[in-house]
């Protein structure tokens, strides 16, 4: 028996003393090729981690001085700057809006339950409601990805009429072109910073309309709408 290896031609002992194929030699070249390997693809995904959510395409055409930072985040010393300018920016037809700001981490917060609140924040800034898209862990962190509530391309169809199904009694919601998108990451500033987390938000919506609002209706006031119905025909 010869080491499988190409171009190895190393005599190996009898099976029943060494079960493997490759002799010693090339079983540790082969076992540092892929430590080499492995290593170089953490590296790699660590700095896409890190320059994933620095390029935004802005429209340098808009007044508003939030689009005059060269198609990069604009860094703000804390939050409530940060959803201070969101809140103007929103208010444009077209918008293009991305912000991070740094704070210490906190143990009892994870960074999913920080994009999470983050998300709720800009409901609340800008009044539109943004649903899951994609959820992404990250080497250090998390990040999520979400569709506006109301964008006409994102409408799930309706379900035929099929058996023993109950509709609900709602009234639909409206949709409009808006392409609104929202993404919202919490990672450690860097890969060698882990004293401090880097949170970037990052919000396109390209058509100005009415904010979300829910289209659901109390019990009570559906029955009443039906016992109008039957009583008027």
């Amino acid at each position: 028996r010869i080491c499988s290896t190409s171009k190895c031609r190393t005599q190996l002992p009898p099976e029943a003393e060494y079960k493997h194929k490759t002799c010693q030699k090339c079983r540790e070249l082969d076992r540092i090729r892929k430590q080499k390997k492995r290593a170089e693809e953490k590296t790699l995904k660590r700095s896409r981690e890190e320059s994933e959510d620095e390029d935004v395409p802005v429209n340098s055409n808009d007044t508003h001085p939030i689009y005059r930072q060269a198609g990069l985040y604009t860094r703000y010393p804390n939050a409530e700057t940060l959803f201070k300018d969101l809140r103007a920016a929103i208010k444009h037809d077209h918008t293009e809006f991305g912000g991070e700001f740094t704070l210490p981490p906190d143990p009892m917060i994870t960074d999913k339950e920080r994009v999470r609140m983050m998300i709720s924040d800009v409901w609340k800034a800008t009044g539109y409601r943004f649903t899951v898209h994609d959820n992404r862990p990250l080497e250090t962190g998390h990040k999520t990805i979400l569709w506006c509530s109301q964008g006409a391309e994102h409408k799930r169809s309706r379900k035929g009429e099929q058996e023993g199904i109950v509709h609900r009694d709602t009234v639909g919601m409206c949709r409009y072109a808006c392409r609104g998108q929202l993404t919202v990451t919490s990672k450690d500033s860097t890969v060698s910073d882990t004293d401090t987390k880097r949170i970037s938000v990052r919000v396109k919506h390209y058509k100005k309309h009415i904010p979300y609002y829910d289209v659901s209706m109390p019990e009570e006031a559906t029955e009443i709408i039906r016992d109008n119905l039957l009583t008027s025909t």
